[in-house]
């Protein structure tokens, strides 16, 4: 497979002006050992990675476009349970996820500057005291509720 790589960027340096600024993106099926490894141990997105043993592991990716963050994914056994942005928010649909206390205590041993989530809930939630910012959909503007309005919204939805 390394190979192939390495044909596809000689073909794409061969192509372009030396000057010019190249991207190359890869598509791997998320169960592939052989690309897991690539992204692990090559590419310089994924240069972070935290192996924790049992089949635990923990890959840190730069923000791919603005105006996201920075984040870390979650591994066991090959599978993925979750992302979670630098302020402590879901990231890809993480919403609702509750973190293992391996991943919680792989942030704080390893990546000091991510904020973990009250409880190792990972919710889109972010409490700024006075205020509460909720962000229920992505590239939406922030809805900010003072806590009066919250608690009257909130005994409203449960009386139906």
């Amino acid at each position: 497979m390394a190979k192939r790589v390495r044909e596809l960027i000689d073909i794409i340096e061969g192509v372009l002006p030396p000057t010019q600024e190249k991207f190359v993106f890869f598509h791997f099926k998320s169960d592939d050992t052989v690309a897991r490894f690539i992204l692990a141990h090559l590419l310089v997105e994924d240069c972070k990675y935290v192996d924790l043993g049992k089949g635990r592991e923990v890959f840190y990716h730069t923000a791919h476009v603005p105006p996201g963050q920075d984040h870390l994914h979650f591994y066991q056994n090959d599978s993925k349970l979750y992302a979670l942005n630098r302020d402590g928010t879901a990231h890809d649909a993480s919403h609702g996820k509750v973190m293992a206390g391996w991943a919680r205590d792989a942030v704080k041993d390893n990546y000091p500057g991510f904020t973990l989530p009250q409880g190792g809930l990972i919710e889109a939630f972010a409490d700024t005291g006075r205020t509460t910012l909720l962000l229920e959909e992505p590239g939406r503007q922030p809805v900010l509720l003072d806590k009066e309005t919250q608690n009257l919204s909130e005994a409203k939805a449960l009386q139906k």
